[in-house]
């Protein structure tokens, strides 16, 4: 059997693989993820702080939360915060190492808007 053609493309498949541009691929599939969780969290704060943005809301949650247990209401506050900063931090890590592999001729403009 001839394997030639198989080779070939075995070959391309790796030049491809390897190439700048499957890098840069790479490199921005990893900032999407990065940035869903982002949003992901903002999403699930900003929700979950949206009855206390009205003060009738915000007395009705406190008073359920001080007969329930005040301690939850913290602990969840803090759990949502903490993801959404936390994940706010990895998207900047990611962006900042993502500028000084992939565009360098950026970096001053970059680090000075930043």
């Amino acid at each position: 059997m001839d394997y030639t053609n198989k080779n070939e493309l075995y070959k391309r498949f790796d030049f491809i693989q390897q190439s700048k541009q499957t890098d840069s691929y790479r490199n921005l599939k990893a900032l999407q993820a990065s940035y869903r969780v982002f949003y992901g969290n903002y999403i699930a704060l900003t929700k979950y702080l949206e009855p206390f943005q009205d003060p009738k809301e915000s007395l009705k949650m406190y008073n359920l939360y001080q007969i329930n247990n005040q301690e939850n209401l913290i602990n969840e506050t803090s759990r949502l915060f903490h993801n959404f900063i936390t994940s706010t931090k990895s998207l900047i890590d990611h962006t900042d190492k993502m500028i000084y592999r992939l565009y360098s001729q950026f970096r001053n403009e970059y680090n000075t808007k930043k």
